[in-house]
C-alpha cells in the first residue's frame, strides 16, 4: 500500500500542468478529435481530472485498491490493477507517468508497449537524500528498499535514474528539466521529461 499521506493529494502538480499546456494540448499537439489519455499510477485521481478538463477522455490506472476507491470517490474513471496487466484497447494519445518510474522497474518498456503519441514522465534522480539512507537495503534490481520507520517512504522499493536513463524505447525525448527542493533536512531531485513517438 502506498503512503497514507499520498492519499490526500487533491491539486495537480504545477510542473505537470505547465508541461501539458506546453506539449500536449488537444487540438494543437494531439490532433485526435477525442484524444485518449491514461494517468498510470493515478493515486487519488487529481491528474485524471486535470486531463479531462483539458479535453481528454481520461482514465486512471492504479494497483492500490484504496487509491482506486479514493479516485472513484473523486469522480474519475479508474481501472484497479497492475499496470503490467493492462492492455489499452487502442494506443492512447497521451500517457502521464507522474511518480510511477520510481516504483516500477520496467516502466519505460510498459509505456513503449502501450504506444502513446506523447508521454510525460517524472523520474527520481540518485541525488535524493532517501536513496542514501544507510539503513536502506540495496536490491538486486538496482532499487533500494527504504528503511526509515515513520518516514513517508518507509518500506517502499524505489528506483533512481540519471538523465541518460530517462528514455522510453522508440521515443525521442523532446524536453527535460531537473527540479530540486530541500525540505525538512532532505534533498529531493527529479527529472521531468516529455517524449514523442519516433
Amino acid at each position: 500500500m502506498l503512503p497514507r499521506v499520498w492519499q490526500g493529494l487533491k491539486y495537480p502538480d504545477s510542473d505537470l500542468v505547465g508541461l501539458l499546456y506546453r506539449y500536449a494540448r488537444p487540438g494543437r499537439d494531439v490532433p485526435a478529435e477525442s484524444p485518449r489519455a491514461i494517468d498510470v499510477g493515478c493515486g487519488p485521481g487529481r491528474h485524471v481530472k486535470l486531463l479531462a478538463d483539458l479535453g481528454y477522455q481520461a482514465l486512471g490506472l492504479d494497483s492500490d485498491e484504496e487509491m482506486c476507491r479514493i479516485a472513484r470517490g473523486n469522480g474519475v474513471e479508474v481501472i484497479c490493477g497492475p499496470a503490467e496487466q493492462y492492455h489499452p484497447p487502442q494506443p492512447p494519445d497521451l500517457v502521464v507517468a507522474w511518480g510511477f518510474m520510481m516504483l516500477v522497474a520496467d516502466g519505460p518498456q510498459l509505456i513503449a508497449h502501450w504506444s502513446p503519441t506523447i508521454a510525460i514522465v517524472d523520474w527520481r534522480s540518485p541525488a535524493n537524500t532517501f536513496f542514501g539512507f544507510p539503513e536502506n537495503t540495496v536490491l538486486p534490481s538496482g532499487a533500494v528498499r527504504i528503511h526509515r520507520p515513520g518516514h513517508t517512504l518507509h518500506d517502499q522499493e524505489y528506483f533512481a535514474h540519471d538523465l541518460p536513463a530517462c528514455q522510453i524505447p522508440g521515443y525521442q525525448r523532446v524536453h527535460d528539466q531537473l527540479v530540486t527542493k530541500t525540505a525538512d533536512g532532505e534533498h529531493h531531485a527529479w527529472y521531468q521529461t516529455v517524449h514523442r513517438k519516433s
